[in-house]
């Protein structure tokens, strides 16, 4: 039986982990951005008959409500489904009818998602933090849609959370809609939120009298993208309003405030503020002084060039140009049936033939010759994005031989479909053939308040000192981080900061007393700004407090992985500073074993502390800790900080799946209780698939029957037979004989102490094959985690198999320590 099962599960294996060197194909399923539908958690209150998909790949539909139950089939991601009740059994379980083949089990509720048309909402709320992001999906990967300010009203299309953490909303002003971090965004109750922020008791100081010199005919523009039109001369007042790139204005004075603030009125609107002079423009003219304000003419403006000065496209596909001029510039087509051109410059082909685009500014102006050509269809993975200056992107096309150019290197840069940002403004990157192109509008916005957030330890005792961890540009003059558990937080300033290629690394420290998980989020505040800023999952971090020194202490409790785990699987993946290959799987890899996916935002040409900070992002919040968790806890099983730090290390580079899709793993992991007597009638599961039910103690006797993972059965006088063997009888009565490894008693106390030494090792040690062959890298790599697991040796030293462990490939015997 044993041989006959191995040798299946070595199939099972090699389809699992056929990309598994680095965190390879694996990884993609955990960091899936670009699913038909975007994963809402259901409450226990679904309708009968809501549609609904599966969430994660590799899920069972079971026959019953338990893990003891009977697999009917194991479902792929956005498997779609029907609730046949809406009812949750044994508080976790959500019955379910299959739309492809009418079969009909249960599921568990982590792995269901209800279709977000079978959700309404007319709940309406604002976002309660400045510069929040919407997002196209439910994750921070997600391109942004919108930037939306303090108290911009919404509504929430769905008051459920998807992904754990994410609203889905529709803007009120502009009918946008996407998701936002439910940490930034309200409810509306019967108290409503203040219109206005509360200005500071201390205002900058305003002039006692305002220039004589207030009435002014001089014009001019915005030179910046979302700067604030204030109520005065400081960032100490509210913001009037929040002005794009190029808006018109005319300067009340041309005097300066304070030093540094213009007085200007919106030519749009006719809304009058102040405006920091770095970022404004007057048409044609030098910018005054301090002590000699000047009262201009009326601009004539000044030379346009531009980007380009031809261009041929096709058919469906936009272009933007970018024009450099001192004064703001107005954009025409000299043909709107063959090609339009908006405000920003983007160039947008209708139909085949030529025009020309005109960009003026005053009395001067540039144009580009735009030709259109019919072509056939081309596919990009993404058509329009919202992306942070200094993060990269990546963009897919499933049109086989397509090169890669950028409309303007000055603000993006493409190779291999990986954009990287170099400046601000509007760009389009193209996917293109002989035959046809697709083109991804890109908007490059200011950049992100922080980077990456982190705490070192990840995993710390109680009573302990931790150190949090911020990386942020080197514009940055000031970080504290929010540290909350609960009703206790702290606010920690950070008092270090070291120089880390482009970026600083700020770091703050905190003794935490209190047991637990623990949120961080980082602020940051920019040189030219008063106020402090965090952004949505790159300023979010989390640290876990134990309540235990002793790593050899088991408890059914969470935990997180260890910084020496978390070092060991850096050392195993090694570094890439830049997006690359890898070498064996082609998936695009970068830091320490990061899989990126098609339209995942992402910083790229990363220093290794940078990629140790994805690293901690990747393991915490990526599927692996919180799979292994989950796994263990909801099957009352007793662990350690080292047994949790092995699985952890060997999810990350199998993948999480592992635990619900390896029976032999599951056994080893399930049998595990007390090595206490069994009493007679007391009842029991299979741990495994397809076990031989036998007529004696021993595999020379016959197979009665063979059953598969969960069947239930009762113990007939709870004796070993033969040191290894219990007899048991089925629920239709059927009695035999089943090895000890293959079947757990209910009840009592599962506990990692008591786990099968051997078993262990051969479960752990199958998996070292990667596109059909045996890899010595990975069979060491498993030899080291069983090490971790068995006697706390964090060492990268599997290749000399200290521990003396046994092991043989049953597909390639010669291979095997």
């Amino acid at each position: 039986m044993k041989k006959q099962k191995l040798f299946v599960r070595i199939v099972c294996i090699v389809l699992v982990v056929l990309m598994a060197v680095s965190v390879g194909a694996v990884a993609i399923t955990a960091f899936s951005a670009n699913a038909a539908q975007s994963t809402e958690e259901v409450s226990a209150s679904v309708s009968a008959g809501a549609s609904g998909y599966i969430n994660a790949s590799y899920v069972n539909l079971r026959s019953g409500a338990g893990t003891n139950y009977s697999v009917i089939t194991c479902m792929a991601k956005n498997t779609k489904f029907t609730f046949v009740n809406g009812k949750l059994y044994n508080s976790k379980w959500y019955k379910i009818k299959l739309k492809s083949n009418s079969k009909t089990g249960y599921v568990t509720k982590e792995y269901v998602a209800v279709s977000s048309s079978t959700t309404a909402s007319s709940v309406t709320g604002y976002v309660s933090d400045d510069y929040v992001n919407l997002r196209s999906g439910a994750g921070t990967n997600y391109s942004v849609v919108d930037c939306l300010r303090k108290n911009t009203k919404l509504t929430f299309v769905s008051t459920s959370l998807y992904n754990s953490a994410w609203y889905k909303v529709k803007v009120t002003s502009t009918a946008k809609t996407g998701y936002i971090k439910k940490d930034y965004v309200k409810m509306n109750s019967s108290t409503q939120p203040a219109t206005k922020a509360t200005q500071p008791a201390t205002k900058a100081t305003q002039p006692a009298t305002r220039p004589t010199a207030s009435v002014s005919t001089v014009s001019g523009y915005i030179t910046d993208d979302y700067v604030n039109l204030r109520s005065g001369a400081g960032t100490s007042y509210s913001v009037v309003e929040c002005m794009r790139l190029n808006t018109k204005v005319t300067f009340v004075s041309t005097k300066l405030y304070n030093n540094d603030w213009y007085n200007i009125k919106l030519t749009s609107n006719s809304k009058t503020g102040y405006v920091k002079k770095d970022y404004v423009k007057m048409n044609g003219q030098t910018q005054p002084t301090t002590t000699q304000p000047t009262i201009a003419k009326p601009s004539t403006g000044s030379s346009v060039k531009l980007s380009v000065s031809s261009k041929s496209i096709f058919t469906g596909n936009r272009f933007a140009i970018t024009a450099t001029a001192s004064g703001s510039v107005s954009w025409s087509s000299s043909n709107t049936g063959v090609a339009t051109v908006d405000s920003r410059g983007i160039v947008t082909a209708k139909r085949a033939g030529s025009a020309t685009i005109t960009a003026k500014s005053g009395s001067h102006s540039a144009t580009c010759k735009i030709t259109v050509k019919s072509g056939s269809s081309v596919n990009i993975s993404n058509s329009n994005v919202n992306l942070p200056w200094q993060k990269s992107m990546l963009l897919k096309s499933r049109t086989s031989g397509v090169t890669w150019s950028s409309s303007n290197t000055k603000i993006a840069t493409v190779k291999n479909g990986v954009v990287d940002t170099v400046g601000k403004g509007y760009v389009t990157i193209t996917a293109s053939t002989s035959y046809g192109a697709a083109t991804c509008l890109i908007h490059v916005m200011p950049r992100e308040s922080v980077r990456f957030c982190y705490a070192s330890p990840n995993s710390a005792p109680l009573n302990s000192n931790v150190s949090f961890k911020a990386i942020t540009d080197t514009g940055r003059v000031g970080v504290y981080f929010v540290v909350t558990n609960g009703s206790t937080s702290y606010k920690v300033t950070a008092k270090n900061k070291v120089k880390d290629g482009n970026s600083y690394i700020w770091t703050g420290t905190q003794k935490l007393s209190k047991s637990g998980k623990w949120s961080v989020k980082a602020y940051s505040k920019f040189k030219t700004e008063s106020k402090y800023y965090t952004t949505a999952g790159g300023g979010e971090g989390e640290v876990f407090v134990t309540s235990t020194t002793n790593k050899t202490t088991t408890a059914c409790a969470e935990r997180r992985a260890s910084d020496e785990v978390i070092k060991l699987i850096a050392n195993y993946e090694g570094f890439l500073s830049k997006v690359t290959a890898d070498s064996i799987t082609t998936d695009p890899t970068l830091g320490y074993g990061k899989v990126v996916i098609s339209g995942e935002q992402f910083y790229n040409n990363i220093t290794s502390n940078q990629a140790y900070a994805y690293l901690c992002q990747t393991v915490n919040k990526g599927g692996y800790t919180t799979t292994t968790n989950s796994y263990l806890v909801n099957n009352g099983i007793k662990f350690n900080q080292r047994q949790f730090d092995a699985l952890v290390c060997f999810a990350y580079n199998v993948g999480s799946g592992v635990f619900y899709n390896d029976s032999e793993l599951q056994s080893v992991l399930l049998n595990t209780g007390s090595s206490g007597t069994i009493k007679a009638g007391a009842s029991g599961t299979v741990t495994g698939s397809d076990v031989n039910l036998r007529r004696g103690a021993g595999t020379n006797y016959s197979v009665v029957t063979r059953m598969n993972y969960g069947t239930k059965l009762k113990f007939v006088d709870g004796k070993r037979y033969n040191t290894n063997w219990y007899k048991v009888k089925l629920s239709n009565g059927t009695t035999g004989y089943i090895h000890k490894d293959y079947v757990s008693a209910s009840g009592g106390s599962r506990d990692l102490n008591n786990v099968n030494k051997q078993n262990l090792i051969d479960a752990l040690l199958q998996y070292h094959h990667a596109a059909g062959s045996c890899y010595w890298g990975l069979l060491y790599r498993r030899v080291d985690e069983a090490e971790i697991f068995l006697y706390g040796d964090y060492d990268r030293d599997g290749q000399h198999n200290y521990h003396h462990f046994h092991f043989s490939c049953y597909s390639n015997p010669s291979f095997g320590i």
